[in-house]
């Protein structure tokens, strides 16, 4: 296949994907780590970096095309769809670069107080 028919398909992919987010949102896709400056060619993420290989093991995900995932960084979130690539032998996303969303930070709230110890 051509290079403008695959940028074609890529659109129309893309298109589709956009009409489909909310319905993603709705079926609560597993939580998933991802570096949004780790993007192939095409603009997939890859699903290679540190973070996200520990969320898909702790959370004992199995990849498989098609797939819906909930993408997040420190302050970044999308839904997206999983492929694999076969150029680079990984796993990717394909998500809507218009539709992420800006998160609060959730930091963990610790407590200032500090016990002294027991003196005997």
């Amino acid at each position: 296949m051509s290079a403008a028919a695959n940028a074609a398909k890529r659109l129309v992919s893309i298109g589709s994907l956009a009409e489909t987010t909310i319905k993603a949102r709705d079926m609560n896709g597993p939580r998933v780590f991802a570096d949004f400056h780790n993007a192939d060619a095409q603009g997939r993420l890859r699903l290679n970096c540190i973070g996200t290989v520990e969320d898909l093991a702790s959370q004992q995900i199995t990849l498989r095309a098609g797939q819906w995932l909930t993408l997040y960084s420190e302050d970044l979130e999308v839904e997206g769809q999983v492929e694999y690539s076969t150029e680079e032998n990984l796993w990717v996303v394909v998500i809507d670069w218009d539709a992420i969303r800006h998160q609060e930070r959730r930091v963990a709230q610790r407590s200032s107080a500090v016990e002294a110890p027991a003196v005997a």
